[in-house]
């Protein structure tokens, strides 16, 4: 995935191409690039690359290596470790785990890596912290929150999002390290305002004060 080479090809030549296969305007993506960097400059968040938007470590790298980035996210448990064994010392993984074998390579990756997994539910919680144990491994989690998308995350306002952060609190391996939410079904609405009405706003940082719980997590993807 490392090796990159840029190419002039004729139109007619991807029709020609195997697919799946990458194929970047590389000037056009240098400047997207630094769009982001810039964007994210000053803010209280920070950039969050998605490795599925291009599966490129060297793409993926100079996202980070532009500035604002908090780390990686990629959705997969193979991505994650092929981010970790690829250097990438922060990553998320932006999905619930369950499966047996994914579940080793999302132990596998924490011991290489700063490794983050979103969960929303009290069973995964409880397979996470098995697969960290068995590793010797810490891996933090995410609670994740349906802001209208209508499908994952706890209900918005749902009774089990405290129980849930402190049963995570409690596993042995298992850190909580705050929230996410995921807007996906409003951002491609062209005005803020329809964007606004579309999304449920998660609970502040003020949410978890007083509960020696970290502040969620700020990163956009």
């Amino acid at each position: 995935m490392d090796d990159v080479r840029v190419i002039q090809l004729p139109s007619s030549a991807l029709d020609q191409l195997l697919t799946p296969c990458l194929v970047v305007d590389v000037p056009a993506a240098s400047r997207n690039i630094r769009r982001c960097a810039a964007f994210f400059a000053g803010q209280p968040a920070a950039l969050r690359p998605h490795f599925k938007a291009h599966k490129c470590t060297t793409l993926m790298r100079q996202q980070l290596d532009a500035g604002g980035c908090a780390g990686v996210a990629c959705q997969t448990s193979w991505e994650a470790l092929v981010l970790a064994r690829a250097g990438f010392g922060d990553i998320l993984i932006a999905n619930q785990v369950v499966d047996a074998a994914a579940l080793s390579e999302v132990a596998e990756a924490a011991a290489l890596a700063r490794l983050t997994v979103v969960i929303d539910h009290e069973l995964q919680v409880d397979l996470l912290a098995r697969a960290a144990t068995r590793r010797g491994v810490p891996i933090g989690a995410l609670i994740e929150l349906d802001v209208g998308a209508g499908r994952c995350g706890l209900p918005f306002g749902d009774a089990s999002l405290v129980p849930l952060a402190e049963q995570i609190s409690r596993q042995e391996g298992l850190s909580f390290r705050g929230l996410q939410a995921y807007e996906g079904h409003a951002v491609h609405r062209d005005s803020r305002e329809v964007r606004a009405t579309l999304v449920q706003r998660p609970p502040s940082r003020s949410s978890t004060n007083g509960t020696g719980w970290p502040p969620p997590d700020s990163t956009a993807r």
